[in-house]
């Protein structure tokens, strides 16, 4: 599986197994009381084995502003933690994080073309 799908499958993986991953650290310890988070975390895991990595850097050069905003609802969609105010901040940052990554392959794009 290539292209955007392939972007969204990555997401929802990251998502979900780092969602799963802060409610086990919240407390600052692992115990017992956090074995119910780990069929997420295999979930996550197997969601990010099917992804395709080698293709994740020709989608994002590919990337235009509304697969990047349906890209960040997904994210906000499956990446769910207790406390609400970090929740925002880190979907807002993973945001800011498309942004400069759409901006960052648009450079690298034009500076392959004016080596040209």
């Amino acid at each position: 599986m290539v292209g955007i799908e392939n972007l969204k499958m990555a997401i929802v993986g990251a998502a979900k197994g780092s969602s799963a991953i802060f409610e086990i650290m919240e407390d600052g310890s692992v115990g017992l009381s956090d074995l119910g988070s780990l069929p997420d975390i295999f979930t996550a895991l197997r969601q990010l084995a099917g992804v395709e990595w080698s293709a994740i850097d020709d989608e994002l050069k590919d990337i235009d502003d509304a697969e990047k905003d349906e890209l960040a609802a997904i994210f906000e969609e499956n990446f769910d933690i207790e406390a609400d105010d970090r929740e925002a901040l880190i979907e807002q940052g993973f945001a800011l994080v498309l942004m400069a990554a759409q901006a960052i392959m648009a450079f690298m794009t034009v500076g392959a073309q004016v080596k040209k």
